[in-house]
């Protein structure tokens, strides 16, 4: 929607919307977007970002696409989330 109406060489980083921030960042390959909703942004949480997108190879994000059922694939991706951001405790992935 962005780039219909910013143009297709827009090059969105980051969305404030009052309560909350909108992240946008670039998957390797061109394969897509990651988008984090958070309630702040900080320079180590954005890096934390790129780090994590960084870890997300072409492959890999075939492997996800091409799955149903994204349980089996699940502990990899919480380990990189893991690797990515050590300092925060995601309870959800306990």
């Amino acid at each position: 929607m962005f780039k219909e109406v910013l143009g297709a060489g827009s090059n969105i980083r980051y969305i404030d919307a009052d309560k909350f921030i909108i992240l946008v960042t670039q998957l390797p390959g061109k394969k897509g977007v990651l988008v984090v909703i958070s309630k702040g942004q900080t320079a180590l949480f954005k890096d934390s970002i790129i780090r994590f997108t960084r870890t997300l190879t072409p492959q890999f994000i075939d492997e996800i696409n091409s799955l149903i059922d994204l349980n089996e694939i699940r502990p990899k991706i919480d380990a990189l989330i893991r690797a990515s951001f050590p300092y925060l405790h995601l309870s959800q992935l306990e």
